[in-house]
């Protein structure tokens, strides 16, 4: 299949993942991302920049399942899941909250 079938594909939703081969880690059990509270859209862009810094603890599962339905996209899941398209990429990981 070549990239523009694939992109085509993956605009109608109709293109998914490849499914995994060997071994897997095991399912990670999310709670339900929070979706109410914070600051207004507006007030949340005005306020946004770039920071970079790392820790080595793990993030907490609440925070984990927060940042993957907002970066992610991953709060559809009547259609399968995400709102994002990734073009038919077999790089992308089907992820769902449980």
């Amino acid at each position: 299949m070549n990239m523009l079938t694939k992109m085509a594909l993956g605009l109608i939703g109709q293109m998914r993942p490849d499914a995994p081969t060997g071994d897997s880690s095991p399912a990670v059990v999310l709670p339900p991302p929070q979706t109410q509270g914070g600051l207004p859209l507006m007030q949340a862009l005005a306020l946004r920049h770039s920071e970079r810094s790392f820790d080595t603890a793990a993030l907490p599962a609440q925070t984990l399942s927060d940042l993957l339905w907002a970066a992610a996209g991953i709060n559809r899941p009547e259609h399968g899941g995400s709102d994002k398209v990734c073009a038919g990429s077999s790089a992308v990981s089907k992820l769902r909250s449980e």
